[in-house]
């Protein structure tokens, strides 16, 4: 399923319709759910004082006139409801969709912690490593042919030898490492434990290959 954010409202535009350049994709399983309970106005009643008699207040002047009415005031009566990403995805935003998101992959994996970055940008990159070869900029990473990237390092919620990776969302030809080793069936076993890590990723084609995003659990 793809969930399409409004870059302006920060807020969900739409389920699996077509994307406009004024929106953000959020990637997520198909059994994807979210939902939450919020405070919406049903009604209204009058409005009373301490004994229970109905106030009103005057449309325009101090002295009520033969021609004005005085209007009934009136409160809100507001109910708790829980709604859902599929009957009113508008009052979700882009940052519960991705905690949900990454909160699901945990659970449905045997990790504990999740690294992870759908705005993959120039300020998550070592820019001084001598291999770096990619264009970058706001939410944006493409590997030149041939070239490589690598984060900044990240420390770690824990010390582990153990990393799995839960998404790679990246044009066919990227391969990605973590501390140094190549994932192999979405896999990375060290034999010594480390306390943080880079993230590296490597285009081995002869073409410019973009990448959007990655999670990797440990």
């Amino acid at each position: 399923m793809e969930i399409l954010i409004d870059r302006l409202t920060n807020n969900v535009a739409g389920l699996n319709c077509p994307a406009t350049p004024l929106n953000i994709t959020v990637k997520v399983d198909d059994g994807f759910t979210l939902s939450k309970t919020i405070e919406e106005v049903v009604g209204e009643k009058p409005l009373t004082d301490a004994d229970g008699n109905q106030l009103y207040r005057l449309p325009s002047s101090k002295e009520l006139t033969t021609e004005e009415t005085p209007f009934h005031m009136v409160e809100s009566i507001k109910e708790l409801r829980t709604i859902t990403l599929e009957t009113k995805p508008e009052v979700f935003t882009l940052e519960e969709v991705i905690e949900a998101k990454y909160k699901d992959m945990l659970n449905n994996s045997s990790c504990d912690f999740v690294m992870a970055d759908m705005f993959i940008d120039e300020s998550d990159l070592d820019l001084n490593d001598v291999n770096n070869s990619a264009n970058t900029g706001v939410g944006i990473l493409q590997l030149l042919p041939k070239g490589q990237a690598k984060t900044k390092s990240t420390d770690l919620e824990t010390a582990t030898t153990n990393f799995t990776l839960l998404e790679f969302d990246a044009d066919p030809g990227v391969e990605i490492y973590v501390a140094g080793k190549l994932f192999t069936d979405r896999r990375v076993d060290l034999t010594t434990q480390v306390n943080s890590c880079t993230i590296k990723f490597v285009n081995t084609t002869d073409k410019p290959k973009m990448i959007r995003a990655y999670a990797i659990g440990y």
